[in-house]
């Protein structure tokens, strides 16, 4: 370990007369090549069991609802499980799907064959159960809100054997539904995107799957009302392919970053299509890999955070979080919960730090990443959040270190821990120190900690 620097040995040597985003640049660039990972740093996770048989199960406002192949069971915090819907025999979930703070979505198939008995239900999640499906619509697959009162399916409504897979738009009212569009291949997941458009995947129409036949679509918003409106049926002309080549598309949501997270069965892993929803959309790398996990991912959720700072990104300050329904198809039923986890930052030596040495210490960061540590003395409120070109991630710096702060450079050791030792050479009136960490991972994840200080005393 070197030497402490004392404070103001290092403020009339390190001061740089260039702004902080440059020297950022400069000392970033030095960042190791990336490597290959098992799963994402800077996302933290935590698993829920869920009760035996549980195939489909949905974070709502009103508690976790969940189905086991016979009921549908809504579960408050506090309370006792509530019976939503008891099928008449064992079937198969397709979806479940918040219609609103009362409500629930409900697809079931495989009452008997040929799909003739494939309902959705609409379940009450407050008073009298429902008695009747809201429609029948044989081999649902999908569902996603298109409105407030309409609901977007994605069905195979001509049976394994058919060529095309449907999108039918459902009225929660009224339960009639009308077809917007037919498209080559099986069933496939739906979802909105955060302007708006209709995002759609397709796969292989047979049996084995082919890899690499799965394609993600887009229609765009204008395109899709305006079928609605005219009681048009849009076919694969009408889309807009995103990104085509992958192995499988099974499920897939849209976090709070634009990003569409997906579940690729075919690698058992979770993978990650960055800025889907922008001009240029590229598949990065998985979210998740359970090539080695005794459980296999088979649906996703998001749960956006109520605040405007924090994206899902790794090592961002946790605002919102990525559900993941894992199975061993036997036995095993989890619920897995991945949120943001934002590396920390503290000062030894207590309060008021004496003269002598102390340190900033860093924990929770990048395995052998590559950080800067900006140091200024006082402290003012406000966060500033600046793009830098090249990351993904957005930075979120103090508003204290955005001008001219003095910039020192940490190593992160395997564990994603790094220390600055500096030397207080005794000062009196005591003076309040405020310090922050940017740093870089060897996968080029950008992310920062919160700021913290130190009262530098006699």
């Amino acid at each position: 370990m070197h030497a402490p620097v004392p404070f103001r040995q290092a403020t009339r040597s390190r001061r740089l007369a260039v702004s902080f985003s440059l020297s950022l640049a400069i000392a970033l660039a030095l960042a190791p090549t990336a490597s290959a990972q098992v799963a994402v740093e800077g996302i933290a996770a935590s698993a829920q069991t869920l009760p035996p048989g549980t195939s489909q199960s949905l974070h709502t406002s009103s508690g976790l609802v969940t189905f086991d192949g016979v009921a549908v069971t809504r579960t408050a915090p506090g309370q006792p499980p509530q019976t939503l819907l008891t099928t008449s025999g064992v079937v198969f979930g397709s979806f479940l799907l918040e219609t609103g703070p009362n409500h629930v979505l409900f697809g079931l198939t495989g009452i008997v064959s040929g799909g003739a008995n494939d309902a959705i239900w609409l379940l009450p999640t407050q008073g009298p159960v429902a008695t009747q499906p809201l429609a029948m619509v044989p081999y649902n697959y999908d569902a996603t809100m298109l409105t407030p009162t309409t609901v977007l399916l994605s069905a195979r409504t001509g049976g394994f054997g058919a060529t095309n897979n449907e999108l039918w738009v459902l009225d929660l009212p009224t339960g009639t539904t009308q077809l917007v569009a037919s498209i080559p291949g099986a069933s496939g997941p739906v979802t909105i995107a955060p302007n708006g458009d209709v995002f759609y995947a397709t796969g292989f129409a047979g049996w084995p799957p082919l890899p690499g036949t799965a394609t993600v679509l887009r229609f765009s918003r204008a395109v899709f009302d305006q079928a609605v409106l005219t009681n048009t049926v849009l076919g694969q002309a009408h889309t807009q392919v995103v990104v085509s080549g992958l192995d499988a598309v099974s499920d897939f949501v849209f976090d709070n970053d634009g990003d569409l997270l997906f579940v690729d069965w075919f690698n058992n892993r979770i993978g990650e299509i960055n800025d889907a929803d922008g001009p240029q959309p590229w598949v990065g790398a998985p979210l998740v890999d359970y090539a080695t996990a005794a459980v296999s991912p088979t649906s996703l959720q998001a749960v956006v955070g109520a605040s405007a700072a924090g994206v899902f990104e790794p090592f961002q300050p946790a605002n919102g979080r990525v559900l993941v329904h894992e199975t061993n198809y036997v036995t095993t039923q989890l619920l897995r919960e991945l949120t943001p986890a934002r590396a920390t930052l503290s000062a030894t030596g207590g309060s008021p730090v004496p003269a002598g040495p102390f340190d900033f210490v860093t924990s929770g960061g990048p395995a052998l990443g590559l950080g800067v540590v900006a140091l200024q003395f006082g402290s003012i409120p406000g966060v500033l959040t600046i793009s830098v070109p090249g990351f993904e991630q957005p930075l979120f710096l103090e508003a204290t270190l955005a001008s001219n702060p003095v910039l020192l450079t940490v190593l992160f050791d395997a564990n994603g821990a790094s220390t600055l030792s500096l030397a207080n050479p005794g000062i009196a009136p005591a003076v309040l120190l405020s310090a922050q960490v940017v740093f870089v991972s060897t996968s080029g994840v950008l992310g920062s900690t919160a700021a913290t200080t130190a009262l530098l005393g006699p």
